[in-house]
């Protein structure tokens, strides 16, 4: 009996350890180098540059997070995917800690943990002037649904007051849109001004494009703009509180308006809280 005993004593214990590792909370740190993804079809905030020769990720959201980061010794590691690769990567337990920038919605502030904004966006619709519908001033909110609009994928439309289905945004880059326009599948491209000028600064455009023509939309409210990071990382609160620091920092002592100028971008006050609409704009310079 006695060997039975120290033998079922013996699994007995085996198993109350087995069982303490596996209830032991798990506690990981935060790794020196944030690796985030985001999409490169999305100048002057991310896109594809060149450095020494080799392809980088560059861009204004680029240098803001890199920026913040290294307030506390973090540097920063960018991967580009598509936009909706992307955000499955974020709601996974995965490698990818942030998403480098985003419009505020509802919707992402419930799947993540948002930054502190650090810039705006606001929407220019830009068209093709033979191609214009006659007599629309888009004074109004109402005339904005009168005409079939084109925008990038999960571009923002809360602050214009448009719903989901009036708007294609099965885009993944500019060329895809601009051949709509080209096509007459779009009546205008729904996109921030500094965008589009940054892709026509890249020369990116084919050349049977027809030159585009602008109109503003008086009554839009600029969207708060944020990185994203990964709930579903242990110490993805300790990153945000580390991130917002860094952005503090920056907008107090003019570092983020440097980096504004640097990408031609508008200036704004900050901070903002997430899903604040923004103040109006003003265009660097002015």
């Amino acid at each position: 009996m006695r060997p039975l005993l120290l033998i079922a004593t013996a699994l007995m214990l085996s198993t109350a350890q087995a069982n303490k590792r596996i209830q032991a909370p798990t506690t990981t740190a935060l790794p020196t180098e944030i690796t985030a993804c985001d999409d490169p079809n999305w100048p002057p905030y991310v896109f594809i540059g060149s450095e020494h020769g080799h392809p980088k990720a560059q861009g204004f959201s680029v240098d803001v997070i890199a920026t913040a980061l290294a307030e506390h010794g973090l540097k920063l590691k960018v991967e580009t995917m598509p936009w909706l690769r992307c955000q499955r990567e974020l709601n996974s337990e995965s490698r990818f800690l942030l998403a480098l920038g985003a419009a505020y919605t509802p919707e992402r502030n419930e799947h993540y943990r948002l930054s502190l904004p650090y810039h705006a966006l606001q929407s220019t619709l830009f068209f093709i002037e033979s191609h214009w519908p006659a007599g629309k001033t888009f004074s109004r909110k109402e005339e904005l649904k009168t005409i079939t609009l084109c925008a990038m994928r999960g571009f923002p439309l809360k602050n214009l007051g448009l719903e989901a289905y009036r708007v294609d945004r099965g885009h993944d880059n500019y060329q895809q849109m601009l051949d709509k326009l080209h096509y007459r599948r779009c009546d205008a491209l729904l996109t921030p001004i500094e965008a589009i000028d940054a892709v026509l600064k890249q020369a990116r455009l084919s050349p049977r494009h027809q030159p585009l023509s602008k109109r503003e939309i008086p009554w839009q409210e600029a969207t708060s703009f944020h990185a994203l990071l990964n709930r579903h990382h242990p110490q993805s609160a300790t990153l945000q509180t580390l991130l917002n620091e860094g952005l503090t920092t920056m907008a107090r002592d003019g570092r983020l308006d440097a980096l504004r100028k640097k990408w031609s971008l508008p200036a704004l006050a900050l901070p903002l809280s997430p899903g604040q609409q923004a103040p109006t704009r003003q265009h660097a310079g002015e």
